[in-house]
C-alpha cells in the first residue's frame, strides 16, 4: 500500500532532471535507517534488560511520525493542478504498456533474492564461514548504500541504461565470486558488489516508472504498482526457486542459476533498448548530439517544417508511449509530458 503512493509522490515532485537522484536519497535514506534501527533495537533491549515491550512502545512511537509528516507535508493540490494539462492517454492499455517492465523488474528482483535469505547459510555451510565472520558481512551494507545518490546523479546526467545494467552485472559478479572464492575476501568483495548493484538499481528504476507512469499520470500510483508487483513476485519466486536447486544439485547450482537470471535480466534491458515498441531505454548521446546541432543553428530555421510534423505526432495514435531514453537527458517542460 505504501510503496506506489510514495513513488508517485516522488515521481511528481523530484523534478525532471532529478527524478533518478530523488529516488536515490530516499532509498538512501531508508536502508540507512533500517540498519539504525536494528541497532538502536539491540541498544535498547540491552538497557532495558530484555524488556521487548520497551522495543515495541518505541517502534510505535516511530511509526507514528509519518502520519505527521504527511498531514504537515502532503498535498494533492499540485498533482491534480498537473494532471489537468495532461494529454490524453493512449490507446494502448495501461498494462500492454508496462508488461515489459514488470518482466525487467521480475528478472532482477528474481536474480537479486535468490541469496537473500540464503546468504548466511551458504557462507557458513559452503565458504565455512564462522558465525561471526558471515555477520560481520552485512557491515558493509550501510556505508555503500550512501553511493545510492552517486548512482542518481550518474542516472539522471549520463545513463539510465548503464546504471540499470549495474544490477545485473552486480548479481553476475557476486555469484562467480562466492562460487569460485569460497572464503571471507571473496564473499566480502561478493556482498559489496551485490549493494552496490542494489544502490545502483533503485535510482535508475525509480526514474523508469516514473516515465512510464507519465504518461497518463491520472493512473500514475496504479502504473507504479502494476511496475513494483513484478519486483515482488520475483522476491517471491526466487527464493523458493533457490531452495528447491540446493536441495536437488547444492549451493553451486544456485549461484549458477543466479549468474544465468542475471544475464537473462541483461538481455531483456538490451532488447528494450534497441526496439522500438514496446517503450525503451535507449541512450540520448544521438539525442544530446541533435539538440546540440539544434542549438548552433540560426534562430527560425526549420520552425515551419518541425511545427507540422510535431502536430502530426502529437495526435496519431499509440504515440503517448513513453521513451525511457529521456531520462539520460532531453527533459524538457514540468508537466511529464513524452515530447516525441
Amino acid at each position: 500500500m505504501r510503496d506506489p503512493s510514495v513513488t508517485a509522490l516522488i515521481a511528481d515532485n523530484g523534478g525532471k532532471k532529478a527524478v533518478a537522484s530523488a529516488f536515490a536519497w530516499y532509498q538512501t535514506a531508508k536502508t540507512v535507517a533500517g540498519s539504525v534501527g536494528k541497532s538502536v533495537a539491540g541498544v535498547l533491549l540491552a538497557a532495558s534488560a530484555g524488556s521487548y515491550a520497551t522495543v515495541f512502545a518505541a517502534a510505535f512511537a516511530l511509526s507514528a511520525l509519518p502520519l505527521l509528516v504527511v498531514a504537515v507535508f502532503v498535498r494533492d493540490g499540485d498533482t491534480l493542478a498537473a494532471e489537468v494539462v495532461q494529454p490524453a492517454p493512449p490507446t494502448e492499455s495501461p498494462r500492454a504498456r508496462t508488461r515489459p517492465y514488470v518482466v525487467l523488474g521480475f528478472l532482477v528482483s528474481g536474480a537479486a533474492s535468490m541469496l537473500g535469505t540464503l546468504f548466511p547459510i551458504l557462507a557458513v555451510e559452503y565458504a565455512g564461514l564462522s558465525p561471526a565472520q558471515a555477520g560481520a558481512l552485512y557491515l558493509v551494507t550501510p556505508a555503500l548504500a550512501l553511493s545510492g545518490p552517486v548512482f542518481g546523479w550518474l542516472a539522471d546526467h549520463v545513463s539510465s541504461r548503464l546504471v540499470l545494467s549495474l544490477r545485473s552485472a552486480a548479481n553476475v559478479g557476486s555469484s562467480l565470486l562466492h562460487l569460485f572464492v569460497p572464503a571471507v575476501p571473496g564473499f566480502l568483495a561478493g556482498k559489496a558488489l551485490d549493494d552496490l548493484g542494489k544502490a545502483a538499481f533503485k535510482p535508475a528504476w525509480g526514474a523508469i516508472m516514473a516515465e512510464v507512469s507519465g504518461v497518463d499520470r491520472s493512473r500514475r500510483a496504479r502504473t507504479m504498482s502494476w511496475m513494483s508487483a513484478g519486483e515482488d513476485a520475483g522476491d517471491i519466486a526466487a527464493p523458493v526457486v533457490a531452495g528447491l536447486l540446493w536441495t536437488a544439485w547444492g549451493a553451486p547450482a544456485v549461484l549458477v542459476a543466479r549468474a544465468g537470471l542475471a544475464v537473462a535480466a541483461e538481455a531483456w534491458t538490451l532488447l528494450l533498448t534497441r526496439s522500438g515498441s514496446p517503450p525503451t531505454l535507449r541512450d540520448q548521446g544521438r539525442r544530446r548530439h541533435a539538440g546540440a546541432v539544434a542549438a548552433r543553428r540560426p534562430a527560425g530555421r526549420g520552425m515551419d517544417r518541425a511545427a507540422p510534423d510535431s502536430r502530426r505526432h502529437r495526435h496519431q495514435p499509440g504515440k503517448g508511449v513513453p521513451d525511457i531514453a529521456r531520462l539520460d537527458g532531453g527533459r524538457s517542460g514540468s508537466s511529464g509530458r513524452s515530447i516525441r
